[in-house]
């Protein structure tokens, strides 16, 4: 910390009178008494010394760091090393303080729902498979007892009637068989059973062959090695090599890919800010690289918020699920191509580029319009359209801390009302980085429901 130097006040500070006799227009005294009256961050009277690094005013700050003139402090002079970059992160007179570290806790934040996806979700499926099997265990062992009672004391057709509620349990399955990705024939065969009359030997081995059927093919959906020390192996007599290679050979199951990859595209959107606001001061090439790196991140964290909905939304029409992939890939690509420009980040054509990224926004939300808007108008028994119902106040409350977010930036509030009060914490760039935190938290929970109503919801055969 040798190198880095924050000028003292100087006791025998000049009046404002006196100068605006040393300065060379009336405007560079206020804006230096407005320096002094606003912030405790010391001013540097000596420019010239390029080899001490300090924080200085919004005059001294070179032209291209200049993109707030309501942020009056706190600017990065001659930190032109990494190593001085990456100690302003410390200090928190810094006007990039809490850039950084808002995005950094968005980096450990991203971490930690990786691994709750990655173990913690994976043991709740655990629990569902095993209630699911008692439930069968419980109508198998007790069906065939019931049917003789009925038959001896109301006859045939409450044995018949009896029979078919039996079968209807089985239907009941029909949501967790859903969930779990059975194959169609399955629920075909307990339909067909539902067809038949009086209890016969072969109706009871029609009925023992689904229940075993049932059971073998929840086994061979356990997802993942966490899973090989659960009692459900011990029931079925089933060892963890057999169950792995059925897992391998089964292409109906549903993955959790799109949400690992909406999260790590977060933590590249987090990373590319936090290094912009690092080492953004260094120089000009170096900042306006970073810069450009900002942006990307965001793209990509818009282009993989728009995949769960997509993959999951689509899981059934294949042809849909590419066209949606390729276009919001298409939108993405073209925004950060113009964003490559040098005018875009001017300060004549800010509010069109934040308008740019707004319309962004939107445009990745076709696919899940077309997902409302067809599940809402042709829904019915006959079709396998993804319920969005469970997701939509998640990603109601994302959309709307990343437009609020949006909106509080291009407005620059609350620092336009009171110049220099915010330069620290507190500022238009700061709420925006809580507000993408906070829409990329809500947005994962949106995909993970997204991921749950699928597994709910099976595809018919075409």
């Amino acid at each position: 910390m040798k190198e880095i130097k924050q000028v003292e006040y100087n006791q025998e500070l000049p009046k404002f009178e006196k100068l605006s006799e040393e300065t060379q227009s009336d405007d560079k005294a206020v804006h230096l008494c407005m320096h002094q009256m606003c912030t405790d961050v010391p001013y540097n009277a000596n420019k010239k010394n390029k080899s001490v690094a300090y924080l200085g005013s919004f005059d001294e700050a070179p032209d291209y760091m200049k993109d707030n003139a309501y942020i009056l402090t706190g600017y990065r002079i001659n930190f032109n090393t990494y190593k001085k970059s990456l100690q302003s992160a410390f200090m928190f007179s810094n006007n990039e303080f809490s850039n950084i570290w808002s995005h950094f806790i968005g980096i450990i934040i991203s971490v930690c729902l990786i691994i709750t996806v990655s173990s913690f979700i994976a043991q709740n499926d655990v629990g569902v498979i095993q209630k699911t099997i008692q439930q069968l265990d419980n109508i198998y062992n007790s069906y065939e007892s019931q049917i003789e009672v009925q038959a001896k004391i109301n006859g045939k057709s409450s044995q018949e009637k009896l029979f078919n509620s039996l079968l209807n349990s089985f239907e009941e399955k029909d949501n967790y068989l859903k969930q779990i990705q059975v194959f169609e024939h399955i629920l075909q065969e307990v339909s067909n059973l539902s067809k038949k009359t009086p209890i016969s030997q072969q109706q009871k081995q029609r009925i023992d062959q689904v229940y075993f059927s049932l059971k073998t093919k929840i086994t061979k959906q356990l997802q993942t090695d966490n899973l090989d020390w659960v009692d459900v192996y011990k029931i079925f007599g089933i060892n963890r090599s057999e169950v792995k290679e059925r897992r391998v050979s089964d292409p109906r199951q549903i993955s959790k890919w799109p949400v690992f990859f909406y999260l790590l595209s977060s933590i590249g959107c987090f990373s590319g800010s936090v290094l912009y606001h690092t080492f953004n001061s260094m120089n000009k090439k170096l900042h306006y690289f970073l810069l450009r790196l900002d942006y990307a991140g965001i793209c990509f964290v818009l282009l993989g918020g728009s995949v769960p909905v997509i993959y999951y939304g689509f899981y059934c029409d294949s042809a849909l699920l590419y066209f949606y992939l390729l276009l919001v890939i298409f939108f993405c690509t073209s925004v950060f191509i113009i964003s490559l420009f040098d005018f875009v980040h001017s300060q004549k054509y800010r509010k069109l580029k934040g308008m740019l990224y707004g319309s962004l926004g939107l445009a990745v939300s076709i696919p899940l319009f077309h997902l409302f808007y067809r599940y809402q108008f042709f829904n019915d028994e006959d079709n396998d359209y993804l319920s969005l119902a469970p997701a939509i106040p998640y990603y109601i409350l994302s959309g709307s801390s990343l437009l609020g977010g949006l909106c509080i930036y291009l407005a620059r509030c609350p620092e336009r009302f009171s110049p220099g009060k915010f330069d620290r914490i507190g500022n238009s760039h700061n709420l925006w980085h809580m507000c993408v935190v906070s829409g990329i938290i809500f947005g994962y929970m949106f995909g993970l429901e997204n991921y749950y109503s699928r597994k709910q919801t099976f595809c018919y055969l075409k």
